[in-house]
């Protein structure tokens, strides 16, 4: 690049590697770094690879540590965790084929994307997208204990502080938010 005048760059790694993954998470009121199955709990690990795998369409192809990011480089990296928790994008994709309700997909104007499905026999709605624009939409969090609280300003003054520290770090951020929204009616 000696002839060049200028370089354009998102300031992800993805025009150097065109590869994208999760370094960092801010999880139950604490910074996680390469967050994996051991630095998760096994709850939130869940409910963060269904939603994941559940509101993306990207398809990695995973081959022991090697990982061919085939779709959006951002949700690969998404799945890529998904994996790194010890979750299979494809299997959670399968086991809900039949319960996808709708799919809402990115919009430049709300700046997200959402997928409402029926899981465990609960509607559910999945959610990512830039944390300025959602968090505006959320009303809980989960504290450091594991249960979900009001978002109070001290919680929402903690967010924008780790949100402007990881865009200072050169990471892109993302919020990934859910809802639960009571159970299905069965009917035969």
């Amino acid at each position: 690049m000696g002839g060049a005048d200028n370089i354009c760059s998102d300031k992800t790694g993805t025009l150097t590697k065109n590869k994208m993954s999760v370094v960092r998470i801010f999880l139950k009121e604490q910074t996680i770094d390469n967050p994996n199955k051991r630095s998760i709990a096994e709850n939130l690990g869940e409910i963060i690879s269904v939603g994941v795998s559940l509101n993306s369409s990207a398809n990695p192809i995973f081959e022991g540590d090697k990982v061919d990011q085939i779709g959006n480089k951002t949700d690969c990296a998404l799945l890529e965790l998904a994996r790194d928790l010890g979750y299979d994008y494809r299997k959670i994709r399968k086991e809900s084929e039949q319960s996808l309700i709708k799919v809402l997909p990115f919009s430049s104007e709300t700046k997200t994307m959402s997928s409402v499905v029926n899981y465990k026999g609960k509607v559910h709605i999945f959610t990512k997208g830039a944390p300025d624009f959602l968090i505006k939409s959320c009303t809980k969090y989960i504290d450091a204990a594991g249960n979900a609280v009001d978002i109070t300003r001290q919680f929402a003054n903690t967010l924008n502080e780790k949100l402007k520290e990881f865009a200072d770090g050169t990471l892109r951020t993302l919020l990934l938010a859910y809802k639960e929204d009571g159970s299905i009616n069965q009917t035969s």
